[in-house]
């Protein structure tokens, strides 16, 4: 947990900031771009992909948004529940269970904390 701040403003004086301040335009629009390539991404993946693929592609995004390296493994900055993942893939919290077993007998993660192997899912994503 971090501590944060919270502010609020009415649309006009928000509005006002950002012609003012071009900079947190520029800002406030690469961050909603990203979210959107975030949510299209995930939507092509729940879509396309099945569910051990999807969680693979999930671990990998959030490993390189919040991950950490430390030789092969990149730790997940994150705490996740299966279920929270489940949620964010279109699954089922017992599926996830599932194929994060298969994850880490294959060695591609371990748990406690949320590692992964970069190289070995660009592997499996390779030969799928």
């Amino acid at each position: 947990m971090v501590d944060s701040y919270i502010c609020t403003l009415s649309k006009v004086r928000f509005e006002e900031l950002l012609r003012k301040r071009s900079d947190l335009s520029l800002k406030l629009i690469s961050i909603l771009s990203s979210k959107l390539n975030d949510v299209y991404s995930m939507s092509e993946s729940i879509a396309y992909r099945d569910v051990k693929q999807r969680i693979m592609v999930l671990l990998l995004q959030l490993s390189h948004r919040f991950g950490v390296r430390s030789g092969e493994w990149q730790t997940v900055g994150v705490k996740m529940t299966q279920h929270d993942i489940a949620s964010m893939i279109g699954s089922s919290r017992e599926t996830v269970s599932l194929f994060l077993g298969e994850l880490e007998k294959e060695g591609v993660i371990k748990r406690k904390p949320l590692q992964i192997n970069p190289a070995l899912v660009d592997t499996l994503m390779e030969s799928v």
